[in-house]
Formats: C-alpha cells, structure tokens, sequence
C-alpha cells in the first residue's frame, strides 16, 4: 500500500494526537508547511510510489519536520540520487538547519565529499576509527583526504567559503 504524500507527512503529528482522532487544524497547518519547505506543494494528493528518489527523499524529509523534533538523525539521505538531486537534499537540509534552527545529524557513505560543503562540523571515520573532528575548513587538507579517502585533491573555497573537495587523481 503506498500513501499520497500528505497522508504520509501526517504521519510525523502522530507523537502530538490520541490514538484515531483526525488531524487538528495545528496538526493540518504543520503538514502543509512541512510540504512547503521541502518544495513538494502541489504533491499532496500524489502517491509515493509515483515520485522520483528525490521527490520521495524529500517527503520523508517532511514528515520529519511535521514532527518538529528539534534534532534530525538521517542515515545516507542521499544514497541512490543522482548528483542532482545529491545535492539539493544537502542543500535542502542547509536550509532546513538555517530556516527551522534544527540540529541535523547526517550519517554518509565515504565517496560523499560533496556533502562537506553543507556541514558545520564533521566526524571523519576509517575502518570503524574517528579520524578527525571540526569545521570542514580546518580538518580537510590534501593529506587527510588522501589517507582517509585514497585520493590526491585540493580543497577550495566555495564563493560563500565554504570548503569544496577537488579531487585531482585517484591513488592505486
């Protein structure tokens, strides 16, 4: 069974109603606000399984922020997007951080080092072992990328300043 988006955003005010009552004007206005920070308004009525990665991605994202919980726990968020849609999430999420003054924590896969441009702090881990911890901007170098991640890159200020991972060449 699959739910029109609204229906499943919905399912985030379930923490603030009792068992079976509808949805409560507060309830109805935290859904359509939640679908309109992700860009999904006009989408309510459609079914999930007819939205691309990215439209579903962020659906859930909704429901989290209908749920208004002040931390965001996202494991791989961006896994299976295309780089398009890769990087609206994380910009979506920037967003999200910035507009709903939300704490969000982000578990990614290694080869996603376009995300650390997004981040305010990170936790660098190889083989189940922090690595380095901080600011992208004081803890990415040429060299940790390069034990860490087995590239050779250069780390660039985006025009904003943040930093941006430039790989030049993979090692062997």
């Amino acid at each position: 069974m699959t739910y029109p988006v609204a229906d499943l955003v919905a399912m985030g005010r379930f923490p603030y109603r009792r068992l079976l009552s509808p949805l409560t004007k507060d309830d109805r206005d935290a859904v359509a606000r939640a679908i309109d920070a992700v860009g999904l308004a006009g989408y309510e009525k459609r079914a999930m399984q007819h939205l691309s990665g990215g439209e579903q991605q962020r659906a859930w994202l909704a429901v989290l922020l209908a749920q208004d919980a002040p931390i965001l726990l996202l494991d791989e968020p961006t896994t299976y997007l295309d780089v398009r849609h890769q990087l609206r999430i994380l910009k979506l999420l920037r967003d999200i951080n910035e507009t709903w003054k939300k704490t969000i924590v982000i578990v990614l896969q290694r080869h996603e080092i376009q995300a650390y441009q997004y981040a305010d702090d990170v936790i660098i881990m190889k083989e189940g072992a922090i690595v380095s911890t901080g600011a992208p901007h004081d803890i990415l170098t040429p060299a940790m990328l390069r034990d860490v991640f087995d590239i050779e890159a250069e780390v660039v200020a985006t025009k904003d300043g943040r930093p941006f991972i430039v790989p030049t060449d993979a090692l062997p």
